[in-house]
């Protein structure tokens, strides 16, 4: 292979990433799917008088991420008065991370630098994995390649600007503090200057001194931040049906390799092609659960893959200094072998995008006949599945008799179905679906009370069911603990 061969590959995965993440501002508007799972509860605080106080005072170590993407739409939801702005602008918000993220890495590496196919390969094969669930780390990605390309580039450094610029990364999520330390380690020994030991020192400090003083004022959102971040790190959050197909089309390319033995483009291009159309054979046939169930726990992916990238970036560049001979014999097996590392490469590459794009098929055609029927006039019992229930505004109910399946299920986020009921862009019905079995509830009782609902862009119909199932959650759960004392 030669080098035009290896430039024209990592263009083309640099073109495919960035092809991929501009259908993203299409659908995501398009199909409103920022109203899924947490983003319905997102959607609701951008439609509300006071974002902070309803939903966002639980997540003080986030604030870079409610001043990017929560108050823009909310500035315009005030300004306008009109939901479908809002809510539009937070989809394009969200949408444009990747892209904007892959943009930026591009104009902030040193010229032949190879940090914006490494952006482009982290973006398909990570980034993607989280793609509709709201959480952070979609937007910590986003933001850590192109930190580390101005952090290592040969150019000028300025200290101001990677301060802010650290600092503003380490308040997207805490899972970003450590791979921000990565990212300024990276830099200091590119540059071997204390600086950005210092800067390191000085963006560490605020986010670990408001994650130790600033009390989550929801005890159910700050039961679950303690309970996820003890399963942040499980193992079992790696294993999807695109990872596993994955691996399986890895195992496949290493058999054509020793059978085959491909040598040039042509019959490089051949064997990708193979496997990858035995992937998708692979997907059709075993395709599992839909893989947007398991987006939030792909947060682990993400955090992971760019731990792994960044540690290896700086594993290496300190062999340099104490095993040059070790880093001499590594380059040259790579030299050797770059060939069946491209190989292995394009297949992961493309085996991941194409399993994110059937995922990503499969969720919005659920997705849109979910949003129909919430949408829709009630549905009656026999058609409405087990688990899921009515909520109407006379104070009735009605519950689901349904076996579960069908269109649309599928995808319904337990506790946020009774937001994403709140939050519809259909005409504003008198009643919510809501699941009861699931009480947890991120917004206590009291506070969207308070809401001002005369303020709100939510219909007033539609709040009050909410909080009437919001109070009588936290009713019955007080009236359990009474029992068992």
């Amino acid at each position: 292979m030669t080098d035009d061969d290896l430039r024209a590959c990592r263009s083309a995965t640099i073109v495919l990433a960035m092809a991929l993440s501009a259908a993203l501002i299409v659908v995501y508007p398009l199909f409103g799917t920022v109203g899924f799972a947490d983003g319905s509860f997102f959607v609701l605080s951008i439609l509300s008088p006071d974002p902070w106080t309803l939903a966002w005072a639980s997540y003080p170590n986030r604030l870079t991420a409610f001043a990017l993407t929560i108050v823009p739409p909310w500035l315009i939801a005030r300004a306008t008065g009109h939901a479908g702005a809002a809510t539009g602008l937070y989809a394009l918000i969200m949408a444009a991370v990747p892209l904007a993220g892959l943009v930026a890495t591009r104009l902030l590496e040193d010229k032949g630098s190879r940090l914006s196919f490494a952006c482009a390969v982290s973006t398909i094969v990570l980034a993607f994995s989280v793609t509709f669930f709201p959480t952070e780390m979609w937007l910590a990605h986003a933001m850590i390649w192109p930190l580390l390309a101005y952090a290592t580039r040969r150019g000028n450094v300025r200290t101001p600007v990677l301060f802010a610029f650290a600092l503003v990364t380490n308040f997207v999520h805490e899972a970003a503090v450590p791979l921000v330390a990565l990212v300024l380690l990276n830099g200091y020994l590119v540059h071997r200057e204390t600086r950005f030991l210092a800067v390191l020192a000085a963006v560490s400090l605020p986010p670990l001194v408001v994650k130790a003083t600033i009390a989550i004022p929801n005890a159910e959102i700050q039961r679950t931040v303690h309970e996820n971040a003890l399963n942040f790190l499980s193992p079992d959050n790696l294993l999807n049906n695109i990872s596993l197909t994955v691996v399986i089309a890895l195992v496949l390319l290493q058999g054509l390799i020793l059978v085959v033995a491909p040598r040039t483009r042509r019959s490089g291009i051949a064997v990708v092609a193979a496997v990858s159309m035995a992937a998708a054979v692979v997907l059709w046939l075993w395709p599992g659960d839909v893989h947007v169930l398991r987006r939030y726990i792909a947060r682990t992916i993400v955090f992971v893959g760019l731990a792994g990238a960044l540690g290896t970036m700086l594993v290496w560049r300190l062999a340099e200094d104490i095993q040059p001979a070790l880093v001499r014999r590594a380059e040259a097996w790579i030299s050797r072998n770059r060939y069946v590392v491209s190989l292995n490469v394009a297949v992961i590459v493309c085996v991941s995008a194409l399993g994110h794009v059937a995922e990503a098929g499969r969720f919005l055609t659920h997705w849109r006949a979910l949003e129909q029927a919430l949408a829709g006039p009630p549905p009656a019992a026999s058609t409405l599945p087990r688990g899921v229930s009515l909520l109407m505004a006379d104070g009735s109910r009605v519950d689901g008799q349904a076996e579960a399946g069908g269109r649309g299920w599928p995808v319904a986020w337990t506790w946020s179905l009774a937001y994403q009921s709140a939050i519809n862009r259909g005409p504003a019905r008198d009643f919510i679906m809501v699941m009861p079995a699931d009480t947890f509830t991120p917004i206590t009782c009291a506070t969207l009370g308070a809401m001002d609902t005369a303020r709100s862009l939510v219909p007033a119909i539609r709040v009050d069911l909410l909080k009437r199932y919001i109070c009588s959650i936290e009713t019955a759960g007080t009236a359990v603990a009474g029992r068992t004392r």
